[in-house]
């Protein structure tokens, strides 16, 4: 019996993006995390992300923001991710989960999804400078949960009403949620780009 990879794909893409992006945005973290504690160890270290000052992660990792209780978030990312790959791992040829699985898996990267949202809300808003690879992991964040809500979805794990769950299905089937995700990531760039615009940046 021969391995048919071009199947393989097609039935585990959704797992397989979830992976692939939980992969991404541990490098994110990671990278973040010891560059946070170069910072520590030395405030006028330059890093290698500080491209100029739109884009500049010292800038970030000096604000307030960067750490709760003394502790970067960005190692949040570092043992979140792995979870994120593991979940991916889990549906890899497994589609129909049980309702608590189902919620214990999809209930961290929704949180993980809105609070990015609210990082990159802060460093436009607040910050007034962007951290690239804050950028990096925040679209990993949106693309883990949107594509595990799809997987969810496709199989009803959510227990919706099965009309509903139907007309959503078909909307997938479509190619919806791509538009979808585009759409949002133009909201998204439009709102964070804003404040610049205004300052004349």
């Amino acid at each position: 019996m021969t391995f048919d990879f071009g199947s393989f794909l097609k039935k585990n893409f959704l797992a397989i993006i979830i992976c692939f992006f939980a992969f991404t945005g541990f490098i994110a973290a990671t990278t973040l995390t010891i560059e946070k504690f170069e910072v520590l160890r030395n405030p006028n270290a330059e890093l290698a992300c500080n491209i100029n000052t739109v884009f500049n992660c010292g800038t970030v990792m000096k604000s307030p923001y960067a750490e709760v209780f003394g502790i970067p978030w960005s190692l949040l990312g570092v043992a979140g991710y792995p979870a994120a790959i593991l979940t991916g791992l889990i549906y890899i040829d497994r589609r129909k989960t049980n309702r608590i699985l189902t919620y214990l898996v999809t209930l961290p990267p929704l949180g993980a999804f809105v609070l990015s949202s609210y990082f990159m809300w802060i460093t436009a808003y607040q910050i007034g400078a962007f951290c690239p690879w804050c950028i990096l992991s925040a679209i990993s964040s949106v693309n883990i949960f949107f594509a595990l809500l799809a997987l969810q979805i496709e199989e009803n794990n959510l227990g919706l009403p099965e009309k509903i769950a139907q007309a959503i299905q078909a909307k997938l089937k479509q190619g919806w949620g791509v538009y979808f995700i585009l759409a949002l990531y133009s909201i998204f760039v439009m709102m964070e780009w804003y404040p610049f615009y205004i300052a004349g940046r």
